[in-house]
């Protein structure tokens, strides 16, 4: 999967959203930055971040009933 629209954080992180990520699995992720506008001109990757989404809930939210 790739991600092309990413932001610089002011603390010198960078934040992406992916999409098509199944709930409750692990994917590994690397950052490889490319020389704007080219898909041949690519920096050295990133070391592996291991990554876990989040499991869906199947648990009904807490309601409120006044009787």
């Amino acid at each position: 999967m790739n991600s092309t629209e990413m932001t610089k954080t002011g603390n010198g992180k960078i934040q992406t959203n992916i999409e098509g990520l199944n709930p409750g699995a692990t994917y590994t992720v690397r950052l490889r930055v490319l020389a704007e506008g080219s898909q041949s001109e690519a920096g050295k990757a990133s070391p592996e971040l291991i990554i876990d989404t989040e499991a869906v809930s199947c648990t009904p939210k807490p309601s409120c009933m006044i009787l």
